[in-house]
């Protein structure tokens, strides 16, 4: 299964278990799911569910959520997307860190998996391939390009 199956809405439950489990968090409870997605017990229960029935976590009503196979390659592949494509956002094109988190997010759940992973691939190459001054040049560039536009409107 990939993550075009999965609604924009699970997606965040996916990845907010999969970034609890890699910040330490041995059990994750529903009440976990609910802090950290900022949102009431039965949206978390409701949300679970749908996942288990997906084979994408294994949830024990009043036990804790852990992740599948699928559910935790899913959920890897889209923290990975956000995390770079925010990079990318930041580091090469100079958006402040806050709107680039915002984008990334729903870059992170509106991009076809296959689009996704090339344009993960790109940016990969670009930063560990592209030497410094290179990146620097871009980003100035871009800048140029936005003041340019602006003063031709």
């Amino acid at each position: 299964m990939d993550s075009s199956n999965v609604t924009p809405g699970l997606q965040e439950y996916l990845t907010s278990i999969y970034r609890l489990k890699k910040s330490g968090k041995k059990e994750i409870r529903i009440r976990d799911l609910a802090k950290e997605r900022n949102v009431r017990l039965p949206s978390v229960t409701g949300a679970m569910k749908k996942l288990a029935k997906m084979n994408l976590v294994r949830y024990n009503r009043y036990g804790s959520v852990d992740l599948t196979e699928d559910g935790e390659r899913i959920a890897e592949v889209l923290d990975r997307i956000e995390r770079d494509f925010y990079l990318f956002l930041v580091d090469f094109l100079g958006v402040p860190e806050e709107k680039a988190r915002e984008e990334a997010c729903r870059v992170e759940h509106g991009i076809n998996m296959d689009t996704a992973k090339r344009l993960v691939a790109l940016m990969d190459y670009l930063s560990k391939c592209l030497p410094e001054e290179e990146r620097r040049k871009i980003k100035e560039y871009i800048e140029r390009r936005i003041e340019e536009s602006q003063c031709n409107s």
